[in-house]
């Protein structure tokens, strides 16, 4: 329950009598990222902050934290160490009064930022340290940009950390604050006034390009656009969301015409709608790709094109898929709109699968969104079991808030989502 975040943890915790044997699995989720998906899951730090008030051992994870902190960018690191986590972490306790760990943690900041590949740091610290110290955070963050940064016109890290500023405690106060640091601290006036010119620059032409582009984004693409995408020849997929019938008809024809898998694959690219049309051709057109190509991506684009097409072949083909290892997944993007009464006792059935972690990932979000278009309450269970599978915390919350809506949402998951790893669950469950 640690691993996959659920707030199931906090609750036992805080009813355990002795948590001094959960001592080495707490410091290695304060080590090591466990989530499942680092480009969709935001960081667990508030997670962790609330895990280690449950154990009412703060003081012993504050040194934890502190030596942790300590070997950072040292040859005492562990390997596997999520940095990032780590400062974030340090930074809440900090804030919070738990424990003063700023100076171990602006040091391995430093330290950090003086590695050859450092200015990620600025990226995944940035957040925590102006959250924990305000104007004087970012103070301390700009002085590391002087110190180890060549200047670049863009100034992209830069201007990444004067917004942060600016987020957090307001544009007027950033101003005013940006105003007397430059005056109290002269060595970084030019770094302040390069930082605002480029980023006023930025801004203005965002602005330019905003609103030069409103008709733009409405139109569809033209042929051109859409030929030179097919041949290769054009790296960036067209928007097909204004394409008009007629023109999804003609790439579907072409696409049952074509041979060249790379072709084919951007064909059906093409077709996979964003705003769950049908597939415009024969959808054997597209079965035959998955049934025939080894091109896992083909076969996968394949399927997705056809997941809001209902056709009596996709039926027998998605139960055919459904009892193989290799197309499973294909089978059940099709399930959703070509439903039949035996599905959830085949859903169920599937369920009870030793599923590999990720593997079930994706099968839990197909599972999802075949309840999400049928309201049969027998449903329900199949939601719950999949809750307790998903390692995702963004599809666990989609689970939730599934749940939700069906007024179907067990007392006690609703008592552990307010501290699930997910900051958006526990949004869906507060007060």
């Amino acid at each position: 329950m640690l691993r996959h975040g659920l707030g199931r943890a906090v609750l036992f915790l805080r009813n355990e009598p002795d948590p001094v044997p959960h001592r080495a699995i707490i410091c290695l989720a304060c080590l090591e990222d466990w989530r499942h998906d680092r480009q969709t899951e935001q960081e667990r730090a508030l997670y962790l902050l609330d895990v280690i008030h449950a154990t009412r051992e703060t003081g012993y994870y504050i040194e934890f934290v502190q030596d942790a902190l300590n070997t950072i960018a040292t040859p005492r690191e562990g390997e596997g160490t999520s940095r990032s986590q780590l400062i974030s972490l340090a930074a809440l306790l900090t804030k919070q009064g738990d424990g003063d760990l700023r100076d171990a943690l602006y040091q391995s900041v430093g330290r950090i930022a003086a590695e050859p590949d450092g200015d990620d740091i600025f990226t995944d610290a940035r957040h925590a340290i102006i959250a924990m110290d305000g104007i004087v955070g970012y103070q301390f963050l700009a002085e590391q940009r002087v110190r180890i940064s060549d200047a670049d016109e863009e100034r992209w890290e830069d201007i990444f950390l004067l917004d942060e500023l600016r987020e957090q405690i307001g544009d007027q106060a950033t101003e005013d604050a940006l105003g007397t640091l430059a005056r109290d601290a002269p060595h970084l006036s030019a770094y302040i006034a390069a930082v605002r010119e480029v980023r006023d620059e930025n801004e203005r032409s965002a602005k330019a390009a905003r609103e030069g582009g409103k008709v733009a984004r409405n139109v569809a693409p033209t042929d051109e656009e859409i030929r030179s995408y097919i041949e290769g020849t054009q790296t960036v997929k067209p928007r097909m969301r204004h394409a008009d019938a007629a023109t999804r008809e003609r790439l579907a024809q072409e696409l049952g015409e074509e041979t060249a898998r790379e072709r084919q694959l951007r064909y059906v690219r093409l077709l996979r709608s964003p705003d769950r049309l049908p597939f415009p051709g024969d959808p054997e057109i597209l079965l035959q790709l998955i049934h025939q190509t080894e091109n896992d991506p083909l076969a996968w684009f394949a399927a997705l094109a056809l997941e809001y097409t209902t056709h009596p072949a996709l039926r027998s083909t998605a139960l055919a898929f459904l009892q193989t290892e290799d197309r499973l997944i294909h089978g059940i993007r099709m399930l959703p709109f070509n439903p039949g009464a035996e599905d959830i006792a085949l859903l169920t059935d599937l369920l009870a699968r030793n599923w590999d972690e990720y593997l079930f990932h994706s099968f839990g979000i197909s599972v999802l969104h075949y309840v999400e278009r049928h309201a049969d309450p027998e449903l329900i269970p199949i939601l719950l079991r999949c809750y307790e599978m998903m390692a995702c915390g963004v599809c666990r919350r989609s689970i939730v808030r599934e749940l939700l809506k069906r007024n179907a949402l067990p007392p006690r998951l609703r008592a552990e989502c307010r501290y699930d790893a997910n900051p958006d669950t526990r949004e869906l469950v507060a007060p």
